[in-house]
């Protein structure tokens, strides 16, 4: 069990997270059920995976009807290359500018983790 300081130090520390989160991508897209969609499509792309929409929806865990939802409503919203209103083995990738800002959240969030 971690002790009372550290516990509040790795609260402290998922709240940055989060708000550097909603910083740059807005609270409508980074809802934890959509940002788990985009970490996953992110890992994918820098292993040189792709993903279809099921496999990605899969691997989240959750219901596969919201699932669906949440990659075209990612699709719409510009996050997503690709959606799945015609098939859910169709390929899904994060858009090239989704990937630029998921590496400008990762160095500010870890900068403002260092300076903590």
């Amino acid at each position: 069990m971690i002790g009372q300081g550290t516990s509040a130090m790795a609260a402290k520390l998922d709240l940055v997270i989060r708000s550097e989160r909603r910083a740059i991508f807005g609270t409508d897209v980074s809802a934890p059920d959509n940002w788990d969609i985009i970490l996953i499509l992110y890992l994918a792309d820098a292993e040189g995976e792709r993903l279809t929409g099921r496999e990605t929806i899969e691997r989240t865990g959750g219901c596969p009807e919201a699932g669906r939802r949440r990659i075209a409503h990612l699709s719409h919203s510009g996050m997503i290359a690709g959606d799945i209103h015609g098939s859910a083995d169709d390929v899904v990738t994060l858009a090239p500018a989704a990937i630029t800002k998921v590496e400008r959240w990762l160095d500010h969030a870890w900068a403002r983790i260092q300076s903590t």
